[in-house]
């Protein structure tokens, strides 16, 4: 057998990068979500409401009042988001280009919100900010809760009780009652971040550690300094806290404690 030369052609990946008008004006008027799992048209309780979140609908929004509070994107990867183009761009790379990653519009029923009135929008509550779903995989029947972003008048209220616990339902509720039926669900929070751990335990996720240098942060993010003699990436590096909550959790008083919570938020 002839001697086997070995060679290593990869590249990095190189997606597609749509036009901000495609963007904002879906060709068709048809938005293609990208999940890798079914998409609920919405989740609601009786005082919030999830909806997909629609870049052309929703991301004006969110770029506006974001960044009037450049201190929301301490502890997450982008931003802040200054103009709308990028933050257009950036969900198509972070979010829709993923197929384990979506977003849901997290809309305040209890309040009106005349920007949004103002703009035709009819979004049916407050706009209150976004929360998400990462790292979502059908064959290890697991996903992860994240990317939650609320607005300061938002924050310390029902919302966030009501948000996850609307997404708690749908990704560990059997299929008999509407849910997914997942094994799984996990929270990561920047170790730094206090409350977002505290959010997560007093909804009944566990803690299962820190992930020690788990990610490289954007160069001028908060985070640890990296080694002088490694291997060139710049950036910070970011310790994460993990957690879960997994469907044996659930069914043995997990979904009765949120929903409790969510009675009393």
């Amino acid at each position: 057998m002839p001697p086997i030369t070995l060679t290593n052609s990869y590249a990095p990946p190189r997606p597609a990068e749509p036009s901000d008008e495609e963007l904002l004006h879906p060709p068709g008027g048809v938005y293609d979500v990208n999940f890798c799992f079914p998409v609920p048209p919405e989740l609601e309780s009786e005082k919030v409401r999830l909806v997909p979140f629609v870049p052309s609908v929703h991301m004006p929004l969110f770029q506006e009042k974001t960044a009037q509070h450049p201190s929301l994107f301490k502890y997450v990867s982008f931003g802040p988001l200054l103009a709308l183009p990028d933050a257009l761009q950036m969900y198509e790379r972070m979010i829709r280009s993923d197929p384990t990653a979506t977003w849901f519009a997290v809309l305040d029923k209890t309040r009106a919100d005349s920007s949004a009135a103002d703009a035709g929008l009819g979004l049916g509550g407050a706009f209150a900010g976004d929360i998400g779903i990462l790292s979502a995989s059908p064959g290890q029947s697991q996903a992860e809760i994240g990317y939650i972003m609320y607005l300061p008048e938002s924050q310390r209220t029902h919302v966030n009780t009501h948000a996850v616990g609307l997404l708690l339902h749908y990704l560990l509720d059997a299929p008999a009652q509407g849910g997914l039926g997942l094994r799984r669900v996990q929270w990561k929070a920047n170790a730094e971040n206090a409350a977002s751990v505290r959010a997560a335990l007093r909804l009944g996720f566990r803690s299962e550690g820190t992930l020690r240098w788990h990610m490289v942060l954007p160069e001028g993010k908060e985070g640890a300094e990296a080694r002088e003699d490694g291997d060139g990436v710049r950036g910070p590096g970011r310790h994460s806290a993990m957690l879960s909550l997994c469907w044996d959790d659930w069914v043995g008083g997990g979904r009765e404690r949120v929903d409790m919570l969510m009675a009393r938020d």
